[in-house]
């Protein structure tokens, strides 16, 4: 993907009249953005780049025309700071005339072409930066984004057709050329908005020169200069890289295991907790899908990732997502801070997993005064029959309850049942694409399994505190009702559609078998315990492709041939994301039943076939998995010539 921000160097000792139709490669003395190699244009030594990733840094390294060069990139540990640190070493045996310049496209909202004609640049003498605003007045924040480093710079422009130019690229810009030893130093409105700074610098053979740049956002002018003050120079940035180092290492330290699977230590002893928390927690956005909501179901399972690095944090984010429930009962299935617009969706399983999360941070702390703490509710109309979702901006509500409440009003709320004695499926359950089996009465197996799991876990924290909370006979009830009527040969069906039609069964021409009905089955410790074990068993022998190291979701996937819709999981192709593709979350929940059925081995096989370093091992396979060997990825495809192939990762 074309970078947003990109750092040039140029060899001006080297560097000669480049006509149009030169490649970049031909072009002696110049030395392609070092931000990625991602703005390289017919450049064929792709070894001259080294990427380095650490936990809260980035660092990329090459050597070209004389000129080696390492830039480091973090995030600082307070601010609102991105922190470039660039070296520059003269490796001839002359003096060295080189031009450095940072780029950085605006945006500054959803799309450049809405924001555009409302964003404005200006060049701030007093902090020696660029400054940029965008004045729409619906724009969640009016704060100012700013660039600026630690030389003064030469010239700057806020235009990016003038920087990039009518010929030229993000790879060679024409500023970067050699007519252009200055930018114009326009600024103001009307532009195509960007910020660049230039400048020139002269190094000494065998000297390195160091270059610090910051992007950024602050309220004010005065703000922003607090900001930089204590980063400005390239000595303070390095400790404040160092400082970022070591928060990482004393939070990720938390947590180490030393077992003979190195790929597996390489993991769990720092990039699945990194992984947690600076993207899903810190983040809330990843590169296939840039959001920044929160999600009630998905962060509140994240959070119990960080138990044992973070147990505040959990408590926390239990308190928050707790105050995103309905007086009612449901919840938002997702919201966008700050103004905390959401989706008010029949989504049935949402809601459970805050009892979920309550339990198992309880049992984990034995801090039971969570329970008693008071959270508002929000209320709005709601959701008419013939609505499946609504966007809305919810109101607080002058209602409150303690979290124990939160949590059995949650319970009570998923208490609807369909005509073979199972919850009703609403507009979907953990599956979201299933969106449509639950119309006019579908029910969800995987979900009865999850309820009777939760409703027990509200008994034990009912026991522990003084409270009531009495699901006996209703879980027997449910129990009762799988086992009567969705039980087929060897396998527990995963729903029944509101005609009564099954889905999961053997006799299904598509989704014959669904993992989450046979891993809860197990995870769940409701089912007959033989049944239990033939499902997960059969799950294995269907779903688990040892070869491709791939675990499937469900087979075979849907492409069209039932006469039931089963929602928007049909419209991906067979074999991609949760359509008959591996979904790892499913994934590891199918490794956790082996485990808890004492099949130790078996589980660990699944775990390491989910190991995204043992799928890059060699360049074979990194060139079929094609994602990163330090991030686990949601998906991973099967067939059609991407069996192995890693999909949204991060």
């Amino acid at each position: 993907d074309e970078p947003g921000d990109v750092i040039y160097i140029k060899n001006e000792t080297l560097g000669s009249h480049v006509s149009k139709t030169q490649k970049v490669s031909e072009i002696q003395g110049y030395i392609p953005g070092l931000f990625t190699a991602a703005p390289i244009v017919g450049c064929e030594n792709k070894e001259q780049y080294i990427c380095e990733h650490g936990f809260g840094y980035t660092r990329f390294t090459t050597v070209q025309s004389g000129i080696s060069s390492c830039l480091t990139v973090f995030v600082h540990s307070n601010e609102r700071v991105k922190i470039s640190v660039l070296e520059i070493k003269n490796e001839m045996t002359a003096a060295a005339e080189i031009s450095i310049a940072y780029f950085s496209r605006l945006v500054m909202g959803e799309k450049p072409c809405d924001n555009a004609p409302y964003t404005g640049t200006k060049w701030d003498d007093t902090g020696c930066m660029l400054i940029a605003e965008n004045h729409r007045k619906e724009m969640h924040f009016a704060k100012k984004v700013f660039l600026t480093g630690s030389l003064v710079a030469d010239s700057y422009t806020g235009n990016a057709d003038e920087f990039i130019g009518k010929d030229g690229s993000i790879a060679y810009p024409c500023g970067m050329r050699d007519y252009a030893s200055y930018l114009s130093d326009s600024c103001g409105y009307g532009f195509n908005p960007c910020m660049a700074v230039k400048n020139r610098i002269s190094v000494k053979p065998g000297n390195t020169v160091s270059v610090v740049y910051m992007l950024g956002c602050g309220d004010d002018e005065n703000s922003i200069a607090e900001i930089i003050q204590g980063i400005k120079n390239p000595y303070d940035a390095q400790k404040q890289l160092s400082y970022v180092k070591n928060l990482w290492s004393d939070f990720l330290g938390n947590i180490s295991v030393d077992t003979p699977d190195d790929a597996f230590n390489f993991m769990v002893n720092g990039w699945l907790m990194y992984q947690v928390k600076s993207c899903r927690v810190d983040g809330k956005s990843a590169f296939y899908q840039s959001g920044g909501a929160y999600g009630f179901r998905d962060q509140l399972q994240d959070s119990l990732a960080m138990l044992h690095a973070d147990s505040e944090f959990v408590r926390r984010h239990i308190l928050l997502c707790a105050s995103r429930q309905y007086e009612e009962g449901d919840v938002q299935h997702w919201w966008h801070p700050p103004e905390n617009a959401g989706v008010r969706t029949n989504y049935s399983d949402d809601l459970l997993w805050l009892p979920y999360a309550v339990y198992h941070y309880v049992e984990f702390t034995g801090d039971k005064d969570i329970l008693f703490e008071d959270v508002p509710f929000l209320k709005s109309e709601e959701l008419k029959p013939s609505e499946h979702d609504r966007y809305e901006h919810a109101e607080i509500s002058e209602k409150k309850a303690d979290i124990f409440t939160h949590c059995i009003l949650a319970v009570n709320r998923a208490m609807h049942f369909g005509a073979h004695g199972l919850p009703l499926m609403g507009g979907g359950d953990w599956n979201d694409g299933m969106n449509k089996v639950g119309t006019n009465g579908g029910e969800s197996v995987w979900l009865g399994w999850f309820l009777c799991t939760v409703a027990s876990y509200m008994q034990t924290l009912a026991e522990k505190t003084g409270r009531e909370a009495e699901y006996t006979s209703v879980i027997k009830q449910i129990t009762n009702s799988i086992e009567t009527n969705a039980w087929d040969k060897d396998r527990y069906m995963r729903a029944f559609f509101g005609d009564g039609t099954p889905l999961g069964a053997s006799s299904c021409a598509e989704c014959s078998i669904d993992s989450l009905s046979q891993s809860w089955s197990v995870i769940s410790g409701m089912a007959d315990k033989k049944r239990a074990r033939t499902a997960i068993e059969t799950a294995y022998a269907n779903l688990v492709d040892k070869e491709n190291g791939v675990v499937r979701l469900l087979s075979p996937p849907f492409a069209g041939n039932s006469k039931n819709n089963p929602g928007y999981i049909s419209d991906y192709p067979p074999g991609i994301r949760e359509n008959g593709a591996q979904y790892t979350h499913a994934a590891v929940w199918l490794a956790k039943a082996f485990f808890e059925d004492g099949q130790k081995e078996r589980g660990y096989e699944l775990l390491s076939m989910l190991n995204p370093v043992n799928h890059s091992r060699t360049e074979h396979e990194a060139n079929i998995y094609k994602t990163e060997p330090y991030a686990v990825a949601a998906d991973v495809s099967y067939g059609d010539g991407n069996t192995g192939r890693g999909g949204w990762s991060w």
